[in-house]
Formats: structure tokens, sequence, C-alpha cells
């Protein structure tokens, strides 16, 4: 059973919230139906988050990244990059062409997404003008990603296989790990 210690109640979206990542310095930040990219601080329950910014659609997915900015994907085709430190100031563009549904931080700093065209994609946000790197790619859509604790990448498929992909060997063949 939860104890009321042990929980809190940071606050709310006006809609749904489709996705949350951890930051540094006890914070998360949160994204849903209201197009809001929103950080909350865990060390006080009840205050007003802070919104970075807004996308056009939906917020699908956010990540946390290294540096304490925060990388969000969008049912627009977005994926932005916020600075925490100045909310509310334009966020940079990553350039995708189709709709990201998960994305997590590498422990190198870059992002590993899967989208609904089932290609799995690193991308380096310190370099933004680069294109993504492609993993490999599934044959429908990737709704799911996890990052192993040596780097690779498992990756699951919407018709139920699983996949392990190797960052630094971008292209070459995935360990197949089965099917649901």
């Amino acid at each position: 059973r939860a104890s009321r210690a042990l929980s809190g109640e940071l606050g709310r979206h006006d809609g749904w919230v489709a996705a949350v990542a951890v930051l540094p310095n006890n914070r998360v930040v949160s994204g849903g139906g209201d197009r809001r990219v929103l950080v909350w601080d865990l060390a006080a329950p009840g205050t007003d988050p802070v919104e970075l910014g807004r996308h056009d659609s939906w917020v699908v997915a956010v990540a946390g990244l290294s540096d304490g900015r925060v990388v969000s994907a969008g049912e627009n085709h977005r994926l932005l990059v916020w600075d925490p430190t100045t909310p509310g100031s334009d966020p940079l563009e990553l350039s995708h062409d189709t709709p990201v549904l998960v994305l997590l931080k590498l422990s190198d700093g870059r992002v590993v997404s899967g989208g609904r065209d089932g290609r799995v994609l690193v991308w380096d946000p310190a370099v933004p003008e680069s294109d993504p790197v492609e993993l490999g790619h599934h044959r429908y859509r990737v709704p799911a990603v996890a990052v192993l604790s040596d780097g690779r990448v498992v990756s699951g498929e919407g018709n139920g296989w699983l996949l392990v992909w190797d960052p630094a060997a971008p292209g070459s063949d995935p360990v197949d790990l089965g099917h649901h």
C-alpha cells in the first residue's frame, strides 16, 4: 500500500498526459493533449509548473538530456529541444518527417526515437543541423524503446517483434529477441 507520506500531487495538465521523464535536480517534465511541455519540481508539490513551450499538436514523448535540456516530440512530426533555464524561448528543432512515438536519452547525450514509420533513429542535439542516424527499421510502427546498460537499444514493434540495435554500428543487423 502507498502511504500519503510517500506520494503527493504535483498538479495537472489541461488534458491527458502522454509522456513523463526524469530531469536532474529533483524535477520531471511532462507533455500531453494540451500541447504543453511542463517542468515540475518534486520538492514543491502543488506549485505551478514551468511551461517550456507548446507544440502545434499533442506532445507524445519527452526525454531529459544530460545537460538539463528537454527533447519533446509532437504528433505534428516536430522534435523540439527546450532549455529549461529560458522558459518560453524558441526551441531548437530537429528535422523529422514522421510522428515520433517514443524518445529516450543515451548515455552519450544523444537521443533514440521510435516512430510510426518503423525506423529506430539516433539524434544528436549537439549538432541540430545533422540528420539522424538510422539504426534500422521494423516493418511496423515502433511504440517502445529501452536502453540497455551496455548502450544497446531494444525496440518493440507494433506487431510484437523485439529487436536489439547497437548505436556504435548503425545499419548492422539487429539481434532478434523474439515475438509477443
